[in-house]
């Protein structure tokens, strides 16, 4: 089924633009929404710092992980790619500001 909007040439790519596809794995959040019951917020980040929790899902889907935890202040690092980015380049301007 088309799209309405689209004429039917349009809704395909063209055979030479390339499609571009993106597969990740993910962790089970489930021990992390467990231990978030007993934990503090930074002793809950520094679990995610050190590998002994899994980190959120959203954390494979962006690519981005803790760098260091500390009492009013979580630094991540984050590397862009093309498929996090809007046409109108809000990827580096949002996370500078998250």
């Amino acid at each position: 089924m088309q799209p309405a909007s689209l004429p039917p040439e349009a809704a395909e790519p063209a055979a030479s633009e390339p499609i571009r596809e993106r597969r990740y794995d993910w962790d089970d959040p489930a021990p992390s929404a467990a231990a978030a019951r007993d934990l503090d917020g930074l002793a809950f980040l520094h679990g995610t710092l050190d590998g002994t929790l899994p980190g959120p899902p959203v954390a494979r889907t962006l690519d981005f992980t803790p760098v260091t935890v500390e009492p009013g202040e979580v630094v991540f690092e984050f590397t862009p790619a093309d498929c996090a980015a809007a046409w109108c380049g809000w990827t580096r301007r949002v996370w500078q500001r998250a």
